[in-house]
């Protein structure tokens, strides 16, 4: 969430910093809930995560706004085959 601020922020663009109060939403919500991306995972569909992931290492490196974890999912991305 830190890289998404970080990025967006280098393109002008300002998002609640909070992401305290945010995890602490998503740790602390209701144990049943799930975001549509896992949901889709679990289901077996496609699932837009990956390309959301994607713009966060392509807009950051071209802002030179450093995205290691994003990084990191694109690179699992490249070596495995849905």
């Amino acid at each position: 969430m830190a890289e998404v601020v970080d990025v967006a922020a280098s393109q002008g663009v300002s998002l609640d910093s909070n992401l305290e109060g945010a995890l602490d939403r998503y740790a602390n919500g209701p144990n049943d809930t799930t975001v549509s991306t896992i949901r889709d995972i679990c289901n077996g569909e496609v699932s837009e995560v990956l390309e959301l992931s994607g713009a966060v290492t392509r807009i950051g490196k071209a802002s030179g706004v450093p995205t290691p974890t994003h990084d990191f999912l694109q690179a699992v991305r490249a070596s495995y085959v849905v």
